[in-house]
């Protein structure tokens, strides 16, 4: 799905769903995540690079993206504990 329909499925299944994200894969370079975060009532975007092994906040996003569920498990893994931290871009 794209950019857009991951973001309208994110809000409608935040209510029947406890945990969910998305995430696009960019092969050997990094993923982006995409998840709700229910106590700031905010949807966020986190990308993690492979290389560098760094979480920064707010990637650029392009709609011709293709996003995918991604298990609670796998997500973590890359976002860490920092999941409801505040990070800086860098």
């Amino acid at each position: 799905m794209n950019t857009w329909q991951m973001i309208i499925e994110l809000t409608e299944t935040k209510s029947a769903f406890g945990e969910v994200f998305y995430g696009a894969v960019h092969k050997d370079e990094g993923i982006k995540i995409c998840y709700l975060r229910p106590d700031a009532g905010s949807i966020e975007f986190r990308y993690f690079d492979f290389i560098s092994k760094k979480l920064t906040m707010l990637p650029v996003l392009y709609n011709e993206e293709t996003w995918m569920a991604l298990p609670p498990d796998t997500a973590k893994k890359y976002l860490d504990k920092r999941i409801n931290a505040v990070l800086v871009e860098g």
